[in-house]
């Protein structure tokens, strides 16, 4: 049915990633779904790059391509055609955003139109993707016979692909996360799927049900961490979250990245921190949540010492974190922007 699948790519400045992805998609053995390309405000050419691949690579007869403003989804403003009655081997929806709302605020106006044209699951894909040939058949296939509602898949590294760099994980009481099998050879991973109690946005399968019943992503945060308050929704509601190990996909994180506490990156270190923290409040007794942070600010000093970051520019950061996650509810856009301003 050509309403079982919707895939839901973001893009920013990003042009040459999400053709490559794109290109991954037209070669899938599945190719019962629809694509839907969230623009989050691109300055650069990403827009016109795009639709000059799709005009050059969708020549047949049927194909369906459909633009939309964010306020068209907002208001409800799109065509009416019923996807369940699709013939088109494939349809390609570029909505543009017109600012870059970060991830969870500009994915979800994906999620919104996808709703509204009443899609069965919604497959959030990272532009910086490949996958597998039969990653949508197998994800598909044990989605709807084991009545899958929430799922990752193996995700391993794009210049490494025999590499996992997660399956999924969990989430321990101290706050932190254990990916499943990251850095170990693919072959390790299981075939058969399993529990998970982390999913990760680079590619999380969701059902219908699940926006309808338990919201879409978290805009508190303009970048980062919706995946983990996502995560702790579903635990909190009892929502089993599965790791389907036959999809594969290929992920363009570094394998060999530069340190997270690099003395230039203390101010992403510290946005990461401030958004887990005060993610965090809401699932955490106040009191225990209290000790709990100081005893983490401790731990994250040495870590900024261990990666040679100055004493200073460690103790700076440590009184930002601590003020920011005392005094905020959320990370916005601008928010990010003074932290970057105090940090450098």
């Amino acid at each position: 049915m050509r309403n079982d699948l919707a895939v839901l790519i973001l893009n920013w400045n990003n042009w040459q990633d999400t053709i490559e992805c794109l290109s991954s998609l037209k070669d899938q053995t599945f190719q019962d779904f629809d694509t839907i390309i969230i623009d989050n405000g691109s300055t650069d050419d990403s827009v016109i790059k795009i639709q000059n691949w799709i005009n050059n690579n969708y020549k047949y007869n049927g194909f369906i391509y459909e633009e939309y403003n964010r306020s068209d989804i907002a208001n409800g403003k799109i065509a009416t055609s019923n996807i369940a009655e699709q013939s088109s081997p494939q349809k390609i929806t570029m909505i543009m955003n017109g600012d870059n709302l970060g991830f969870a605020a500009g994915n979800n106006v994906g999620i919104k139109y996808a709703m509204q044209k009443d899609y069965e699951y919604f497959f959030l894909l990272n532009n910086d993707t490949t996958l597998d040939k039969r990653c949508f058949s197998n994800l598909m296939n044990e989605s709807i016979e084991n009545n899958i509602k929430v799922a990752t898949v193996k995700i391993c590294y794009y210049d490494k692909p025999q590499i996992v760099w997660n399956c999924g994980g969990k989430v321990n009481f101290l706050g932190k996360n254990k990916y499943f099998y990251a850095k170990e050879d693919a072959s390790n991973c299981p075939s058969f799927n399993f529990k998970v109690g982390l999913v990760t946005g680079c590619a999380l399968l969701i059902h219908k049900e699940i926006i309808r019943e338990y919201g879409m992503l978290t805009e508190r945060f303009f970048f980062g961490e919706e995946d983990w308050d996502f995560s702790l929704r579903m635990k909190k509601f009892g929502v089993e979250m599965y790791c389907i190990p036959s999809a594969i996909i290929y992920h363009k994180v570094g394998s060999t990245s530069v340190s997270f506490f690099d003395q230039k990156l203390v101010s992403k270190a510290a946005i990461h921190y401030i958004n887990r923290f005060i993610n965090l409040k809401d699932y955490y007794n106040p009191l225990y949540w209290t000790v709990w942070r100081e005893m983490y600010l401790i731990y994250i000093y040495f870590l900024f010492l261990r990666n040679k970051v100055s004493r200073k520019l460690a103790r700076e950061a440590i009184g930002v974190i601590r003020r920011y996650s005392n005094t905020n509810n959320e990370v916005t856009s601008s928010i990010v922007e003074k932290i970057k301003g105090e940090l450098t």
